[in-house]
């Protein structure tokens, strides 16, 4: 049985299923400070965990983050791009594809890579049987980690969101949120250049309203545990030593509201959530 075929069955026998996508920079930040938030309290709002396997792969590196991932209270599914991502659209290649070039369109490799694709589609009429594992081969920027493995860069974060997508696309009758683990500020962005190009491509069918596709980055884990009083203000600095973008809305007092989107230090962060009633953080 294909893991399409699990995450088939399972949302078919549910409904109003909370959906949790896991990226490796936040099981890295949940591994290394668990004794503030602890794995079975952090995952008790959601129903089912889903890792591409690409963010899997990275999270392979580690014995650590293997080890941490065995240990989720709920159902894992790792969706693999390669075989379980067509399924998801009827197994059309072209309307993949455009998920995919949407989600990337910032990266000039990713752009190159479909521009030539095509060129090789047009030449022979037909699409290549291995075009998804070429693209995450040949269609990303390469980087090292600390331990000479290379890694390609935002090819978690693209599958992460075209995921988010592909899952709205099928199955939003049974899904009424999905969550989006990162602190990438990458997975932020490419959501809403994903919406502008399949929007403005009609590349997707994407219900009015849409299913929420929200994210919970450090910051917010964080500024849940201060309203939660699970940690103190003077436990910040350890757990967020370096400024970091932020996303918020800030309340005002006549009931208006204003967005900010910023990079914030850690003792500007602390001072935001000493008052943190009238903010809510988005990422």
């Amino acid at each position: 049985m294909t893991n399409f075929q699990v995450l088939h069955d399972f949302l078919n026998g549910s409904s109003n299923v909370r959906i949790l996508i896991l990226d490796n920079n936040n099981i890295q930040f949940c591994c290394q400070y668990e004794e503030y938030f602890p794995v079975d309290e952090i995952y008790q709002k959601y129903d089912l965990i889903l890792i591409p396997g690409w963010v899997h792969a990275e999270v392979s590196h580690s014995e650590t983050r293997l080890f941490y991932l065995a240990r989720l209270p709920k159902p894992l599914i790792n969706l693999l791009e390669e075989e379980d991502y067509l399924p998801l659209v009827a197994f059309e290649d072209e309307r993949l594809m455009e998920v995919f070039k949407g989600a990337s369109s910032a990266y000039p490799k990713s752009q190159k890579f479909f521009k030539q694709l095509k060129e090789k589609i047009n030449r022979n009429g037909e699409i290549p049987d291995g075009w998804i594992s070429d693209y995450y081969e040949n269609g990303f920027d390469i980087r090292e980690n600390g331990v000479g493995v290379e890694l390609r860069k935002n090819a978690g974060e693209v599958s992460i969101l075209s995921l988010a997508f592909l899952l709205v696309h099928k199955y939003s009758s049974k899904i009424s949120q999905i969550t989006i683990s990162s602190s990438d500020k990458g997975s932020w962005d490419i959501k809403h250049k994903i919406l502008d190009y399949i929007g403005s491509r009609q590349v997707l069918r994407i219900p009015t309203p849409p299913v929420p596709i929200t994210f919970k980055s450090a910051d917010v884990l964080i500024a849940e545990a201060i309203k939660a009083k699970t940690i103190g203000f003077d436990d910040i600095t350890q757990l967020r030593p370096n400024p970091r973008t932020c996303i918020f809305v800030q309340n005002l007092s006549d009931g208006t509201s204003e967005n900010y989107q910023c990079v914030i230090d850690t003792p500007a962060f602390i001072e935001m959530l000493k008052d943190i009633d009238k903010i809510h953080l988005l990422f």
